[in-house]
């Protein structure tokens, strides 16, 4: 059937185009000229005008009622409802302007074609008119800015609940780390220095710090001893000369950590999550701190409203509650395949599309039985990261 109305859809195409260059070629044999003016032909298209006008009409709001149920559905946190009335204020603004403009055009379009006898009043300029036409739209767009702002300043205001959530979402070509503040609700110092196979975020305890210089002056003492033995041809002596002096640099930017920080102490019970899941209870506010490793990624969470870029070097934040259980939108929707994601909404690389996470609201009670059944980030030390790996890093300290 749609390979019929595709093929009728073609024919019809040809069809006109066929008659229009039968017309052309009639009006050559009659003796016209095309730059001739026919009366006919500006009523003929002046007529189009309103059969196009009815046409754009009828599919703008055909389109509209056809496909409005094939949106997200609702919002599924509390900032969302007002991002979804700013959402539905502007596109109505829109809507209206649109087909009252598009009325204006095409109306007048016809009213004023070309007849005989008919001649156009020159009238160069008013400054009554102009200055109507440029008010009207200048507080058109600021009403809709300053309202934006008004939604978008009591979004990311940064005052906390008292019991709020504080996550880490970590991005990095081309996957997320989640990191939750353990019983002390904060999470420990990281830095891209101390980034290791077992440490994806650079966390730093005291035993890190001590672990990640002692790897360091191990890996020195070896290539030294290799080239006090001149047992390397010329070039891979270079190459562990270079080494050296990378291990060298890397040793400076370690030491540059305060060795007795106390707020080493809070990475200790902080959980690691990079299972592709994680979870966040229902009705609680959870305050999000975005990071990345490499480039620009976008924490994008479609169905809480929630966008926010993680810039290589900089800490980005986003507070939001979720109201509505992964449970309950399985029932809403009555998809029972049905998962929040954590999305990036930056083409950050040739894998970008492997970039998600799935999202589990859950009750308190079941968030805490979760959370309890988390391995700790506390451990003895970790594997200090390669010189390839910290020079092309760029994570906050």
């Amino acid at each position: 059937m749609k390979l019929l109305i595709v093929i009728v859809l073609l024919l019809g195409v040809a069809a006109i185009a066929q008659a229009v260059r039968v017309h052309e070629l009639a009006k050559k044999l009659s003796g016209k000229k095309e730059e001739d003016i026919i009366v006919s032909d500006n009523n003929l298209n002046a007529n189009l005008w309103l059969a196009s006008l009815a046409a754009l009409l009828i599919s703008f709001f055909y389109m509209i009622f056809r496909y409005k149920d094939a949106m997200l559905p609702e919002a599924a946190s509390e900032h969302g409802v007002e991002i979804d009335i700013l959402m539905d204020f502007n596109m109505w603004f829109v809507c209206i302007i649109f087909v009252v403009m598009n009325i204006l055009l095409m109306v007048f379009a016809w009213k004023y074609r070309y007849q005989l006898g008919k001649k156009a009043y020159y009238y160069p300029h008013n400054d009554k008119l102009e200055m109507i036409w440029t008010v009207i739209p200048a507080l058109t767009m600021a009403v809709i800015i300053i309202y934006g702002l008004i939604v978008w300043n009591d979004i990311t205001d940064k005052e906390l609940a008292a019991d709020s959530i504080t996550i880490e979402l970590y991005g990095k070509q081309f996957d997320w780390t989640v990191r939750y503040a353990g019983e002390d609700r904060v999470l420990g110092p990281s830095s891209f220095n101390f980034i290791s196979g077992t440490n994806p975020l650079g966390i730093i305890t005291p035993a890190i710090y001590e672990g990640a210089l002692l790897a360091i002056d191990e890996e020195m003492a070896t290539l030294k001893k290799s080239l006090n033995e001149d047992i390397l041809s010329a070039s891979a002596q270079d190459k562990t000369e270079a080494r050296i002096k990378r291990l060298q640099r890397q040793k400076v930017r370690v030491l540059s950590f305060d060795k007795n920080n106390e707020e080493y102490v809070f990475a200790k019970d902080d959980i690691v999550m990079d299972k592709g899941v994680f979870y966040i209870p229902v009705n609680r506010e959870v305050n999000f701190k975005i990071n990345s490793r490499d480039v620009i990624h976008s924490a994008f969470m479609p169905h809480f409203r929630m966008q926010m870029n993680a810039v290589p070097g900089m800490t980005t934040f986003f507070k939001m509650v979720p109201t509505i259980t992964t449970a309950e939108m399985k029932l809403k929707t009555g998809n029972e395949e049905f998962e929040y994601l954590l999305l990036c909404n930056k083409i950050c690389g040739a894998a970008h599309y492997n970039m998600k996470m799935t999202v589990k609201v859950v009750e308190q009670a079941e968030y805490d039985a979760w959370l309890i059944a988390q391995a700790k980030f506390d451990q003895p030390a970790a594997e200090p990261a390669t010189m390839e790996e910290t020079e092309v890093v760029t994570h906050n300290q």
